[in-house]
């Protein structure tokens, strides 16, 4: 509400006096205005119970020191400006500091005229205590693929001065990983039906609600795994359902591209969904509740490779650790869902063919049950590393 009664100020400013009071006071804000840093702590307050709600929702750890905020660089500020100046990298126009570039004709704005600092100037300080004052050998910047150009500037105006290198002269390497927007069904931008902006939490907020109703309702089912459990241990499976359906949504697609948004695809037990490969977990889980067996003993068994679906199962296993190695090298998690998914493709076509507690000897059932808990445990990594939980049960 406030700020969209600020938005209505400043389209009814026409004489442009709020929005000069406004720069006057971002002026006094980044040099330390006492009263205005006051009320800026109190907005970071109330900002950050917002957002560990949601941190929190989406089962992501972060602490204090994890919080450094462009206002954790207002006292390195002015060293930017001093460092760039002294080194001839920067230059004065018409009473800003820019930094030029030899190929290209944008120049890169660090101060304004009024002494006023920017986005870059945050960002060159930032970076300098990533790679000098922490000693970070790698920098993964992940943000909106219409940030290149910004990105591309600020390594290479660090690299003017240096300032790349880490305290042993080690390049770091600098990575922006760029992401595309989220589309509703109208192809746009997603936001409410009643045309604003859907906030992070409310989407979480339905997702979590969306699986936890289809958790429900399959629990209803007497032959369902779930259905002697309680409404809360539902609710719980529903939440890793909703919020796993939403990062699997994400990361699933290329980062770099558009995708449109659908909480009936993404809630789906079948398909490219991550319901789907929770549930395939989860069914695997069920086979050794009923099989009884230690896995100590499985895990001493021999492999018999007899079948077509097996082989082919066991060298999609074999694929995992080079896949994970790959998703690292190239920082693009939709490797790992695609594999994933291929993996519990494979399995499915395996569980069809291949009679796991009903095989033909112990030695083959005991062979199965190995190839069954290996899938099982490479589904649960593999869902960790993309940050979303493997129920047991589903």
């Amino acid at each position: 509400s406030a700020y969209r009664d600020a938005q209505s100020a400043l389209k009814g400013d026409t004489t442009g006096t709020l929005e000069t009071s406004a720069k006057s006071d971002l002026v006094k804000l980044q040099n330390g205005d006492p009263e205005l840093l006051r009320d800026w702590h109190k907005l970071i307050d109330c900002t950050m119970r917002s957002v560990n709600e949601v941190l929190d929702l989406l089962s992501v750890h972060l602490g204090p020191e994890n919080n450094h905020g462009e206002s954790f660089y207002r006292d390195r500020l002015p060293a930017v400006i001093d460092a760039f100046k002294s080194s001839g990298a920067a230059e004065l126009d018409n009473g800003a500091l820019i930094v030029r570039f030899p190929d290209r004709d944008r120049p890169m704005l660090i101060q304004k005229s009024d002494g006023g600092y920017l986005y870059a100037t945050t960002d060159l300080a930032a970076l300098r205590y990533r790679v000098f004052e922490i000693g970070a050998s790698l920098v993964i910047y992940v943000v909106d693929a219409r940030q290149r150009d910004h990105f591309k500037d600020l390594f290479d105006a660090a690299r003017k001065i240096n300032w790349h290198l880490t305290p042993d002269g080690t390049p770091a390497k600098l990575v922006h990983v760029p992401f595309g927007s989220v589309l509703g069904p109208d192809r746009k931008p997603l936001k409410t039906r009643s045309g604003e902006n859907i906030t992070l939490k409310a989407l979480l907020t339905e997702a979590v609600q969306r699986g936890t109703d289809e958790v429900t309702r399959r629990a209803a089912n007497p032959d369902a795994p779930t259905h002697t459990l309680p409404p809360d241990q539902l609710a719980e499976i529903g939440k890793a359902v909703g919020i796993g359906a939403v990062k699997y949504a994400d990361l699933s697609s290329d980062l770099a591209n558009d995708y449109i948004f659908s909480f009936d695809r993404m809630i789906a037990f079948e398909g490219n969904t991550g319901p789907y490969l929770q549930y395939a977990h989860a069914r695997i889980c069920s086979i050794f509740a009923k099989a009884e067996i230690a896995l100590a003993t499985i895990t001493s068994a021999p492999f018999l490779i007899n079948q077509p679906a097996e082989r082919t199962l066991a060298l999609a296993l074999l694929r995992y650790g080079s896949v994970v190695e790959d998703v690292g090298r190239t920082l693009e998690p939709h490797r790992l869902c695609t594999y994933l998914y291929e993996l519990a493709n494979a399995y499915s076509s395996f569980y069809q063919t291949c009679p796991v507690l009903k095989a033909e000897d112990d030695a083959t059932r005991l062979s199965r049950l190995k190839l069954c808990d290996l899938v099982r445990r490479v589904l649960a990594d593999g869902l960790s590393l993309l940050g979303i939980s493997a129920p047991s049960r589903m």
